[in-house]
């Protein structure tokens, strides 16, 4: 599955940054643009990055990272432009990664359907265009995302095609924290933890059908309600007439 690479916004300070719209959905329509991003940690952004996201016009950023992730390093540049931070940690400050990266999503999902849901509750309200972001941009976005697209009823192959793209900003990511003064801080993060295979987001995905039924059978569990899906669903999709307008 390709998916188009103009969802992607090159930027200076942040490697991985796009527009988790523009993918198609089981029912032929298609996820809005310009609504919603996915990112990697923001505290990074340059003043040319500030520029060039201006006109996106971000209202909420619903940052993921810990606790003392967001101590340590405050996104200071988003409040002085005047967006809204919401944090949801999704792990512990005291999180051990498991054995496997798959091990480690599940671990995550069985602990953090609070922080889930707590997402989800943010997002069937008025707060876009918004951009949720964790500190790679890849595993804790990562599994929000799956569970944000499989909501919209996108196909299991287009979510893990938008989870495989970002591989290839990780090398840059790496360079980039080793580069910077809060490497020490974050001496765990390890080059084979910088890759998202196809395999692994495959693998997630059939877990969840095995254990919850679907993602909205797992969204169900940790307590989203129908009619906050069904908002965040008017939200971020087209709707059939939009598409007809644009064909």
């Amino acid at each position: 599955m390709t998916l188009d690479e103009s969802r992607i916004l090159q930027l200076e300070g942040v490697v991985n940054f796009r527009d988790l719209g523009g993918v198609p959905t089981s029912d032929g329509r298609t996820v809005r643009r310009g609504r919603i991003f996915r990112s990697d940690v923001l505290y990074r952004l340059t003043p040319g990055d500030t520029i060039a996201l201006r006109p996106l016009g971000i209202r909420t950023v619903i940052d993921l990272r810990s606790r003392d992730e967001v101590r340590k390093y405050p996104q200071s540049s988003l409040e002085t432009a005047g967006i809204q931070q919401v944090n949801v940690p999704l792990i512990p400050d005291t999180h051990v990664v498991a054995d496997t990266m798959l091990d480690d999503y599940l671990l995550v999902l069985r602990n953090a359907g609070e922080g889930f849901r707590a997402i989800f509750g943010l997002l069937s309200r008025d707060v876009y265009p918004m951009v949720i972001n964790c500190f790679a941009g890849k595993d804790r976005r990562g599994l929000a995302s799956a569970l944000i697209l499989g909501a919209l009823g996108t196909p299991n192959d287009v979510i893990v095609a938008d989870y495989a793209l970002s591989e290839q900003h990780m090398e840059r990511h790496l360079n980039l924290h080793r580069a910077s003064d809060d490497a020490p801080a974050h001496s765990g993060l390890l080059p084979s933890w910088l890759v998202a295979t196809p395999a692994t987001m495959d693998m997630t995905l059939n877990a969840i059908s095995d254990e919850w039924g679907s993602v909205r059978g797992y969204l169900k569990a940790i307590g989203v309600s129908t009619d906050e899906l069904r908002t965040i669903s008017n939200a971020l999709v087209e709707s059939a007439d939009e598409g007809d307008n644009e064909s």
